[in-house]
């Protein structure tokens, strides 16, 4: 395979609106896999290997120490200082934030291929073509757990779920036995699964279904995500808030109904063939398939989650913002038992204030800088949202 170029002068031109996505990894015939955050690092598995930007995707290294020339990475998967690696030939290891990786599968049939990595407490699951695996050592050992080849993985507390091409299975005993929960689940072809709150989603070969009683019953949710297309891949998901977002075949769709509805997000997109998808400080990162061109392009989270700005059911003004070290909340009625939070673009409350009065004062503490939300619940229940800037 060709080796991934970077790009790494590559800017919107003047005359390109800031509402679309920008272009950061040019044209290649590498496809980027998988991507992986661990604080304001963000990691790239590609079919050239690893890639690691410092600045939200806007520019890219690569770090190779340890690995083959151009070994595809399939997954990622980070706990505390370690980054596990899935790659065509097995699992790989790093401690030093990428800089080198370790094989910890060696020569091992298995290996092969691992797609998807995930990791419960000290438990790492490794999928690959020779079925899944756990390892309870950090990635010394590993012990088969079935034969069956999954695509995805995902964790709900004690709850171990894989996706296949045979549907969603769960285990409650880290792997030692699987229960089929499939009703509803008409597409059973299921390449992705990802789990907001409550809810698990399921991208499959033709659309997302939903489940909010671990995956006991699915529904399908399509609306705006197929019309006139037969088929619509969904590869991956990302979430910030309330607010969903997948990569399909045919771009990025997001919803901020729990999917009963979708919005093409694909202004800017070049190749809609989207594999990857992650959120890191106020950007939404997207990788594509190198068959088509692969590409990392980048958008700040802003423009696609929907928050609403003003409310005439609650009239107020929030300034300075941004704000360096404080902002007011100036409501123009007095407010009594008005529930106000601030959350983080990832969805992550900040903070909850019960207030009553005029004026609130909103000082930056731990904030660190970049986008937050401002969420006001009056005592009649009406809601409304506030996007402020910390700087």
């Amino acid at each position: 395979m060709k080796k991934l170029l970077l790009i790494l002068t590559m800017s919107l031109s003047a005359n390109i609106s800031n509402a679309q996505w920008q272009q950061n990894i040019g044209s290649t015939s590498s496809s980027i896999n998988c991507f992986a955050t661990m604080g304001t690092i963000l990691f790239a598995g590609t079919d050239s290997g690893i890639f690691i930007s410092n600045n939200n995707g806007s520019t890219w290294i690569q770090n190779n120490t340890g690995f083959f020339t151009n070994l595809p990475v399939y997954s990622l998967a980070i706990t505390g200082t370690n980054i596990f690696a899935g790659t065509a030939i097995g699992v790989f290891l790093s401690t030093d934030n990428g800089v080198s990786w370790a094989n910890l599968t060696g020569n091992a049939n298995w290996a092969s291929n691992v797609v998807a990595l995930a990791i419960s407490g000290s438990n790492i699951f490794a999928s690959s073509y020779g079925g899944l695996y756990l390892s309870t050592n950090n990635g010394v050992n590993w012990i088969n757990l079935t034969g069956t080849h999954a695509t995805s993985i995902a964790i709900s507390g004690t709850n171990i779920f894989v996706g296949c091409n045979i549907g969603v299975y769960v285990s409650t005993d880290n792997g030692t036995n699987w229960t089929a929960v499939n009703t509803g689940l008409i597409n059973q072809n299921v390449l992705s699964l990802a789990i907001s709150g409550t809810n698990m989603f399921a991208g499959t070969t033709d659309g997302v279904y939903i489940s909010g009683n671990n995956g006991t019953n699915w529904t399908v949710v399509n609306t705006g995500l197929i019309s006139n297309f037969s088929v619509t891949t969904v590869h991956a998901f990302a979430f910030s808030g309330t607010n969903i977002l997948v990569g399909t075949c045919r771009g990025v769709y997001s919803s901020t109904d729990n999917g009963t509805n979708w919005t093409a997000e694909n202004t800017g997109l070049t190749n809609y063939h989207v594999l990857s998808l992650a959120n890191i400080g106020s950007t939404i990162v997207a990788g594509t398939d190198g068959a088509y061109g692969g590409r990392v392009y980048t958008r700040p989270l802003s423009e696609l989650v929907g928050i609403e700005e003003m409310s005439k059911d609650i009239p107020f003004s929030v300034a300075p913002n941004p704000f360096g070290v404080q902002t007011s909340v100036n409501f123009t009625e007095e407010q009594k038992n008005t529930i106000i939070k601030i959350i983080d673009v990832l969805g992550k409350e900040i903070k909850t204030i019960s207030f009553t009065g005029k004026q609130l004062i909103i000082e930056k503490e731990e904030m660190k800088e970049g986008i937050y939300f401002v969420q006001i619940t009056d005592e009649n229940k009406n809601v409304v949202n506030s996007k402020i800037v910390v700087q």
